[in-house]
Parts: C-alpha cells; structure tokens; sequence
C-alpha cells in the first residue's frame, strides 16, 4: 500500500480495512484504525489533518492567494499587522478519532509579522501533533514573503513507536491596488522525512494560485497544486460578504475525484467566526470551525 499511487487509494481503504485486523497490529484496537492506516500511509496527516483551517476548507483550498489577514497557517506570506490569537476544531468524516485541535497567535516583529500554531490530530492511541512557526514580510506595498518552519511527531502506542521530522515552507504573495492577486506556495520542498527506521516522506506540494479580491466584498480564486510532484488537481473558490457582516464561501476541486465545499464567516468588531464544510465524494462530510480575535483598532 505505501508504494502504491494514490489514485488506488479507495482500493487501498478495502485492502487496510478487511486485511489489517489479521496482518497490521496498529489497526488491533478499534475499526476505525483502518482510515488512520490509510491516512499514515499516504502522509495525508502532516498535510490535511493538521490543517484544521475553515477559510481554506471552504473554499477548496484556494487560500494559497487569499490575503488574509488573519488564520490558522495559510500561505507563509502573511499580510496581517494586528496580534491576534485564535483556535480552531475540525472532524473530519464524522469521525470523532479523526479529529484535530489547533490554536494559534501572530504579532509584529522585526520589521515583519511572526505568527504560531500548534495543532493536536487523533487520540490517545494513535496522535500526530504540529508545531509551527511562520515569518513573513513586506518586500513591497504589493508584494510579500515568507517562510515556515514546521515540527512534526507521531506515535503509535500499539507497537510502541513514535518519530519526528522537520519541514519548512516558502511563499510569495502579490496583491495589486485594484485587487488582483497571485501566489505561489512550496510545501516541503527538500523532502524532509520521519526520523524513524521507516524513514516516511512527509508530502511535498507546489501550489500556485490566481485570484481577483475585494476587502469585505467578493473573493474569486483559481489554483492548481502539484502533489509530490505526481499528481495534480485544480481548485476553485469564491466568497461574497452580505452587508460586509457576514461572508458566503464555496469551493470545487477537480483532481482525481470531484470534492465540493462551503462554509460562513462573520464578524463582530474584533472578533471574527468562521466555519469550512467539504464533501469528499467518497468519505463523506468533514467540517472545521474557528474563532479569532484581533488587539488593537477594529
């Protein structure tokens, strides 16, 4: 199953959840260990489970050009100048083991803006946490940059086994006065692995993404991702602010399945509540909700 490309995946969730309990003791505990199974395998925990964050869940994962000022991780190229702190909850479908907690904060330094998180995916049994630190600057009035360092550790008490790896991501974001933007996003690009005698890739990425955005009005963004530098899928996402009080947002990523989402967000004064919905045409729903609040002017 680990060699195997992910486009065999459903077949793989069949193989791990009728043939585990026999051959793979992790998955000896409970049944719902053959989607943790199939998620370790794939990496998709360092790369989706950890990332609890309802703004890019909802719309499909077209945050790469979004220029949010405040969030969970987002693009390295950050564009706040408020501290702020938050913290966010995701399940992802339905499945209570299969849920993640996060918290962050961010404040200006160094001329630029730092920024925190660390997230907590999974139980007792088997977990995975994160903890993240991100930098990023102001080259110019239209465009920023920055960089992120991330630490990552599993264990699996079952078999008694647990194992680090570091990972770092660049970014670059440009925004224009009229409103147009456009980002590119490296997600692990030297192929940091597990330190462990398996020695796992945590999942490289290249993600660049388009998009037109307005402030409190509308948001429309295209962005295409090259995962592990293998295979591909396209995503778009849209958002529309109802009296700037209370934005609508939905998404669709077209790769090898056909994944649709939607969610809300509302603000009130320096408090902003957000919440990301996606249907996985095979999984099902999974779903994330955030709260974030700023310090400082409204």
């Amino acid at each position: 199953i680990k060699k195997s490309h992910s486009v065999y995946w459903p077949v793989n969730l069949f193989v791990v959840t009728y043939l585990g309990n026999t051959y793979n003791p992790i998955l000896m505990a409970k049944p719902v260990y053959c989607l943790f199974g199939l998620l370790l395998n794939y990496g998709l925990l360092a790369q989706e489970g950890l990332d609890p964050d309802p703004l890019s869940m909802a719309v499909s994962g077209t945050a790469v050009c979004y220029p949010a000022e405040i969030g969970l991780l987002g693009i390295p190229a950050f564009n706040s100048e408020l501290p702020y702190a938050g913290m966010a909850y995701s399940n992802r479908f339905l499945i209570s083991d299969l849920s993640t907690v996060a918290v962050c904060g961010g404040l200006p330094s160094w001329g630029g803006f730092s920024s925190f998180a660390l997230s907590y995916f999974g139980t007792g049994d088997y977990n995975q946490s994160r903890v993240a630190y991100t930098f990023g600057y102001r080259l110019f009035p239209w465009l920023s940059a920055g960089i992120r360092i991330n630490g990552y550790r599993y264990e699996v008490q079952a078999v008694n086994r647990n194992a680090w790896a570091l990972s770092g991501d660049i970014g670059m974001q440009l925004q224009t006065p009229e409103g147009w933007t456009g980002a590119i996003n490296l997600v692990n690009p030297n192929r940091s692995r597990y330190y462990s005698d398996s020695g796992q890739s945590l999942p490289s990425e290249l993600r660049v993404g388009t998009g037109w955005y307005q402030n409190r009005e509308y948001y429309l963004g295209v962005q295409f991702n090259w995962i592990d530098y293998s295979r591909f899928n396209l995503s778009f996402g849209a958002e529309y602010w109802i009296q700037k009080v209370i934005a609508i947002r939905g998404g669709i990523a077209a790769g090898q399945q056909l994944n649709y989402s939607f969610g809300l967000a509302t603000v009130y004064q320096c408090t902003r509540f957000e919440m990301g919905f996606q249907k996985h045409c095979i999984l099902g729903m999974s779903s994330a909700l955030a709260v974030y609040q700023t310090f400082g002017k409204q």
